[in-house]
């Protein structure tokens, strides 16, 4: 999914959501060269001087009371 930010005009913040943390790491094995081209074309986007930021979130387990 692609999010705008209301309060910061111009960012966009894109998710995605994989079964594990495993399939994501075999997500980058897998990549190809269409994969690798798209991306690129997407970089040309982001204007701002330094590369895009990447954060990688894992679900909490969290404790029942």
């Amino acid at each position: 999914a692609v999010y705008q930010d209301p309060a910061q005009k111009g960012r966009y913040v894109e998710t995605f959501v994989v079964e594990s943390w495993l399939e994501h790491l075999r997500q980058h094995e897998r990549i190809t060269v269409g994969d690798r081209t798209v991306q690129e074309g997407i970089r040309r986007f982001h204007i701002a001087g330094t590369p895009p930021v990447v954060t990688h979130l894992i679900a909490a387990k969290l404790r029942r009371s």
